[in-house]
């Protein structure tokens, strides 16, 4: 088919989907996250909804335990769904990814995950995190047409609890939409790839907004906190070999 008419075919098939309403897909529902502790989102926040607690100011310093729900239990709304080996995988990577970031801000004293060798062994917080919606869309129409028409949602729910009293100090709910990334790449096809880039845009904005919600001071340098290791635990797993593995990775402390 010449290129003039496909791009004119997936204008046509854009305009007869447009009425189903495409666009960036904000939280409607949470699952895991009372609905009377969230609050639609300020400016000034990443994520769509996002509760702080008066008392959120316990977390500095606060060592934290990543806790990750199973995404067959704790998924309210899915479609088609990944195998137990994939979700194996997505959640030790995502798990390890926000613990990452977490450990980067600089808020905590320790981060650490229960699927990790040596995790925390006396936490004062669990963030407890569910991915609590699924949907791998249509990679047809992604290639087709485009411009959020068949895309990948996922919504990731998290919570700080504090071990001691029980409170909930923070909570925060996101979910995101994937158009693709065109037709001519091959993940506008992998539906778990989109996924995952949401994931990892997901853990990255949760610190940032937990900067402004506690007003800890941003980390300074180059690399901020990275190269930083944890307490008695030595640095995080997938930092021994980074600079060997990550082109352009910081260089390891000797």
């Amino acid at each position: 088919m010449p290129l003039k008419n496909l791009n004119a075919w997936r204008v046509a098939g854009l305009l007869l989907f447009l009425p189903l309403g495409v666009a960036c897909s904000p939280v409607r529902h949470t699952y895991l996250v009372p609905e009377e502790l969230m609050t639609e989102a300020r400016e000034d926040f990443k994520l769509d909804k996002v509760y702080a607690s008066p008392r959120v100011g316990r977390l500095v310093g606060a060592v934290v335990l990543v806790d990750l729900a199973d995404a067959r239990e704790s998924t309210g709304r899915r479609g088609r769904f990944p195998s137990r080996r994939d979700l194996e995988t997505f959640g030790r990577d995502f798990e390890q990814v926000l613990s990452n970031q977490l450990w980067w801000t600089g808020i905590f004293g320790d981060v650490g995950h229960r699927r990790e060798e040596t995790p925390p062994p006396a936490p004062d917080v669990i963030l407890n995190v569910a991915i609590t919606e699924w949907n791998e869309g249509n990679a047809l129409l992604r290639w087709a047409i485009g411009t959020w028409v068949g895309a990948t949602r996922v919504q990731v729910e998290a919570m700080f609890v504090e071990v001691r009293s029980g409170d909930v100090l923070a909570a925060f709910a996101d979910a995101r939409t994937h158009p693709g990334l065109g037709p001519f790449s091959f993940s506008t096809f992998r539906p778990q790839t989109l996924i995952a880039i949401d994931l990892a845009g997901f853990a990255k904005a949760l610190p940032e907004d937990l900067l402004e919600l506690t007003g800890a001071p941003r980390p300074t340098g180059p690399y901020g906190r990275r190269l930083a290791p944890r307490p008695s635990r030595g640095p995080l797993p997938d930092e021994t070999n980074a600079s060997k593995a990550t082109p352009g990775a910081p260089p390891n402390p000797t």
